[in-house]
């Protein structure tokens, strides 16, 4: 609750970009309170009916210990939303009994079952927001010194020299509090949120543009089932390629997941691939969406034989620079010589990242 004002309570500096930026911060806010309720009752993801526009339905069984979990992840939740936006944002949960019986409808009601249910839970949810931080009042209403405001919330708690340029790239840019600054850009990263924003809407449209059981990740879009993946056995690809590549064994793994699956395996991950393999994987693959491109508008024939076998020389040299100890295990040869079929060459770039991704994260 508070949702509004949080969004739109913002300076004219960079005002688009915090727009963005702070309707992002809060999908994430939602993201981790559903989060947090599924691990502490030990539910899968299925139970979510929906996560979205700072708001969450979720179907669980109504045990014993259900409001007692609830209000614990709810109050320690409003304590840092407290801390963090002085009293902007407020988290209220309710959750409403009921059994599959009650569902059904009545010839002397005017409302639905459901309908009726999901009033009860309205009430409840609104009579929290007239009682928001009931459990922090003697905080808030302690007196506290005033400073120098954030000039983009505005709140006034924070001492001045806290305060931090919104942008460490322009000499005159306003001075904010440390969590606007958070949201204007990923700390440490000097990665601007908002671009993470945009980036996460760009691949949003990407899978929907795909169709339906889509994803878009590392800017490519796969369907789910390409994603996944098999192993040792046939994979679904469009007929076309099919019968392009009819000629070719098909390899233990294709798709994404499997190179994954066996990439975390500890057996392989004891070795620490080389930045020199790493860095040649990411070239080879920029190199060959590159010349994808230019083959599509002079080329257009020869398309599928830059699509699927234009990498593979360059891929093989970058495997054989590799030590001998990580060649001869049992874990990799089977990585190795399906890295190496063209009928996973459209997962090659989304490979090749994962693995940098994965090798940064053990270095670090």
């Amino acid at each position: 609750m508070g949702v509004q004002k949080f969004i739109y309570t913002i300076s004219s500096e960079g005002a688009l970009k915090s727009l963005r930026a702070r309707s992002f911060y809060l999908e994430l806010a939602t993201e981790e309170v559903v989060q947090q309720i599924l691990t502490a009752l030990n539910l899968p993801r299925t139970n979510v009916i929906y996560a979205g526009a700072s708001k969450f339905y979720l179907l669980v069984a109504a045990t014993n210990q259900l409001e007692k979990k609830l209000q614990e992840i709810q109050q320690d939740f409003n304590d840092w939303l407290l801390e963090t936006f002085q009293r902007k944002v407020f988290l209220a949960i309710a959750c409403e009994a009921f059994s599959a019986d009650q569902l059904e409808a009545s010839p002397n009601s005017d409302q639905t079952p459901l309908a009726q249910i999901w009033q009860r839970v309205n009430d409840k949810l609104n009579a929290q927001a007239s009682r928001k931080f009931a459990h922090q009042l003697d905080k808030i209403l302690e007196p506290q010194p005033s400073h120098q405001p954030c000039k983009v919330c505005h709140r006034d708690d924070v001492p001045a020299d806290k305060l931090k340029p919104l942008n460490e790239f322009e000499d005159d840019s306003v001075l904010v509090c440390c969590t606007c600054r958070r949201m204007f850009c990923i700390e440490g990263a000097k990665f601007p949120l908002y671009q993470a924003a945009k980036g996460a809407g760009d691949a949003e449209d990407a899978a929907k543009d795909n169709g339906r059981d889509s994803l878009s990740l590392f800017g490519e879009t796969f369907k789910w089932e390409q994603w996944l993946g098999k192993r040792r056995g046939s994979h679904p690809i469009d007929a076309a390629s099919r019968d392009y590549l009819q000629n070719e064994i098909v390899p233990e793994l294709q798709g994404v997941l499997p190179f994954m699956q066996d990439l975390l395996n500890p057996q392989t991950l004891e070795f620490s691939y080389p930045q020199s393999f790493i860095r040649n994987l990411l070239i080879t693959a920029q190199l060959r969406e590159q010349k994808i491109k230019e083959t599509q508008k002079l080329q257009p024939a020869q398309v599928k034989d830059v699509t699927y076998y234009l990498h593979l020389p360059k891929l093989a040299y970058a495997l054989s620079r590799l030590p001998k100890s990580l060649q001869d295990q049992e874990t990799f040869k089977p990585i190795r010589q399906s890295l190496l079929s063209p009928r996973n060459s459209p997962y090659f770039r989304a490979i090749a990242t994962w693995i940098e991704l994965l090798t940064r994260s053990n270095q670090g």
